[in-house]
């Protein structure tokens, strides 16, 4: 990945914490103990937040019933039924990246902020409060060269402990833990340490794990796990180009809510399984595993898991299958394996498949309104993500801020951020702040890169209430890809605007963008190719802003790689073109459409806390159609009774969640999968799934 040879920041960006420098001055030659001095760090980042919440939460206490912070009716703090709701400080402040030159920085213990009651202020649903683990990202230079390494026998990480190296929580639960980030770099266990976990991640709506390595250099290659997530309630939590060398487990996933998306994995040298899933929902697609125990184990009964092209290879004696299955709902796609006892034991020796490959099976029923014939998801060819180069000569990088923009959302940065766009070079960048536009701006052909360092983008009135327009046009006439990334906006965009209108051909890639009070994406122009990787919208107000389309694709190609769409009516519509989604979460009562002869893919997702109304979750207007998922909630009747709806001419079918397989509880389904696509041919999706034990 040529974007992640080198990553540098230009000269007096505010946007990282360059731990080598003043006053950190962490040591990285691997001698000295940097253990506090990143604790450290992280403390003095998220100690903000910490002063910041309880700001809010006294403001709060002194305002009436039904209350709220800010211009947003739906702000996260507001007073529902005399509860208090404070769950973000009343306005954000920034959080640089932890950057970390490249270097060996030897640490003792975990690494993690250490706040005690570091929460927020509704106790009324979880023990202690929602943890307050934003915005954490830790960023190295180069991922081979760039290494934070664990002491020999370390205290604390006997056998028998799950102790992470480096962890993103420390409470209980949350579900505000937006924009949690670790890239770039290589954790090491060392040797000694077979209590250890390398990270500990956890992320709510956008975060990503990238680019990373994580291996023990004990000759035994022990160590507990890899990569671990340990909480409950985790989402956007989006997992690719990893590497785990050595461990018991590589990735371990065992709880049920909420989802996750990996892709491009490396598992070798395992002791007990790649990849061990309990409950956890789940995307996984382009796994390679090297070693003589199961690539994947899945136990746990609310698991719903979709499994795609993978390599599995056994360099051991023949004992175990490649993926073992004993409970849960599994769809497996383009796996092949090698040396194995079996490709696939599944429900403890009830269905075994041979040692070879599995083109499609899925271990529960599958739906169709054809006549006759296997449902079979659409199995589109997938290009790559891009590979974008990162700029290194700086000069040619122009900051909105050089140009007048004052980033403090008082400010209007209009006039500055449009003079930045238009002067010619390809990167134009932000300093972390609050950008206030009153009026849309264009990104021209000339630019190919925007960097927003995670900045948040306010919306004057005059450009609140613009129900045409997005915030950013992407213009021009040319062929050259758009790379748009790192964007956080909270609760200053609210209104029936939407943040990207795209008024060209041109393709634009999108990757760990964040809107949490407007709609992320609409197009004017047909024909375009539209990448989105970790992407996240949630539409402000459910009550006077759900029929904004969170994202709206008419007549465009879409590769989505986790999206995230809330409260709109219509979350992601593909009008007359293809969408192909690996990885959603919803919530509230809204559609994923596709209309006008359209073909859309959707291969897996979690159908979240939805409000028992009639609205069909996949909506199949004359069009082709292939769709996995699941549903969750947190009460009884936060559900979607209508699963699918399919209308073909003037004939209309419907998919009731009473009639899918239950998932853990009365309420909650699985769809293993509606396709309109359907073969006559045998395969093995039909012949083996009449052995498998179907209830």
């Amino acid at each position: 990945m040529k974007y992640y040879e080198n990553i540098q920041f230009p000269e007096g960006c505010r946007g990282y914490i360059d731990v080598t420098k003043a006053p950190y001055f962490a040591d990285n030659t691997g001698h000295e103990d940097c253990t506090d001095i990143i604790v450290r760090i992280m403390d003095e980042l998220t100690r903000s937040i910490y002063d910041g919440m309880r700001k809010a939460y006294e403001k709060m206490k002194t305002l009436p019933v039904g209350s709220y912070l800010g211009k947003n009716p739906v702000t996260e703090n507001r007073i529902v039924d005399t509860e208090i709701v404070a769950m973000y400080p009343e306005e954000l402040d920034m959080l640089p990246v932890i950057y970390f030159p490249n270097g060996v920085y030897l640490v003792s213990d975990t690494l993690s902020y250490t706040h005690q009651h570091f929460s927020n202020m509704r106790y009324s649903r979880v023990v202690g409060g929602f943890e307050l683990n934003r915005c954490l990202r830790i960023m190295g230079q180069n991922r081979d060269k760039t290494i934070i390494r664990l002491k020999d026998n370390c205290k604390g990480f006997e056998y028998g402990n799950m102790r992470p190296v480096i962890s993103f929580i420390r409470g209980e639960t949350s579900n505000i833990a937006m924009s949690n980030y670790i890239e770039n770099i290589t954790v090491d266990v060392g040797s000694g340490n077979p209590g250890a976990v390398g990270i500990d991640f956890f992320s709510n709506n956008t975060g990503a794990v990238r680019n990373v390595r994580i291996v023990s250099s004990d000759p035994e290659g022990a160590g507990a796990a890899g990569f671990y997530i340990s909480r409950a309630s985790a989402s956007g939590s989006y997992l690719r180009g990893i590497e785990i060398d050595g461990f018991q487990t590589g990735i371990y996933l065992p709880h049920r809510r909420l989802y996750i998306v990996m892709e491009d994995i490396i598992l070798k040298n395992q002791t007990k399984e790649g990849i061990r899933i309990g409950d956890m929902p789940c995307s996984i697609r382009g796994v390679h595993f090297e070693g003589s125990v199961p690539a994947v184990y899945i136990y746990g009964y609310a698991a719903h898991v979709f499994l795609s092209d993978g390599e599995f290879i056994c360099n051991g004696k023949p004992v175990y299958p490649a993926v073992k299955i004993e409970q849960g709902c599994v769809y497996l796609r383009n796996l092949r394996s090698k040396g194995f006892k079996n490709s696939l034991n599944l429900y403890w020796d009830e269905v075994m498949l041979p040692d070879g490959e599995i083109p499609e099976y899925c271990t529960r029923k599958t739906f169709t309104f054809a006549e006759k014939g296997t449902p079979v998801t659409l199995n589109l060819k997938v290009p790559e993500l891009p590979d974008v180069p990162y700029e290194q000569d700086f000069s040619k990088w122009a900051c909105v801020n050089e140009f007048g923009a004052a980033g403090d959302g008082e400010h209007d940065d209009t006039e500055a951020i449009q003079k930045a766009l238009d002067c010619g070079k390809p990167v134009v960048w932000f300093q972390p702040g609050k950008y206030l536009l009153t009026r849309p701006v264009t990104i021209p052909d000339s630019v190919r890169h925007i960097h927003f360092m995670y900045c948040d983008i306010a919306a004057g009135e005059e450009l609140r209430a613009n129900r045409t327009e997005g915030v950013f046009k992407i213009g021009g006439n040319g062929n050259e890809l758009l790379f748009l990334e790192k964007m956080f906006e909270w609760e200053s965009c609210y209104g029936e605007i939407r943040m990207f209108q795209h008024d060209s051909k041109r393709p634009v890639y999108f990757r760990d963008m964040h809107t949490q009070s407007c709609a992320m994406y609409f197009n004017t122009v047909q024909g375009g190719t539209v990448y989105m990787e970790n992407v996240a919208c949630t539409i402000g107000d459910w009550n006077n802003l759900h029929h904004v389309k969170a994202y709206s694709f008419d007549h465009q190609t879409v590769w989505a790689h986790w999206l995230n769409p809330e409260r709109s009516a219509a979350e992601a519509v593909n009008y007359g073109g293809s969408m192909w989604i690996l990885g959603f979460k919803c919530e509230h009562e809204g559609s994923i459409e596709t209309h006008d002869g359209g073909v859309s893919e959707i291969l897996g997702g979690l159908a979240s806390v939805g409000r028992n109304e009639g609205v069909p979750f996949i909506l199949n207007d004359n069009s082709t159609v292939s769709a996995i998922f699941t549903t969750n909630g947190f009460k009884t009747f936060s559900l979607h009774p209508v699963a699918v709806k399919e209308i073909q001419g003037s004939e209309e079918h419907y998919l009731y969640g009473k009639d899918m397989p239950l998932r853990y509880h009365p309420m909650f389904y699985y769809v293993p999968l509606y396709s309109s696509k359907v073969t006559e041919q045998e395969t093995d999706l039909s012949k083996y799934q009449r052995m498998a034990l179907v209830y």
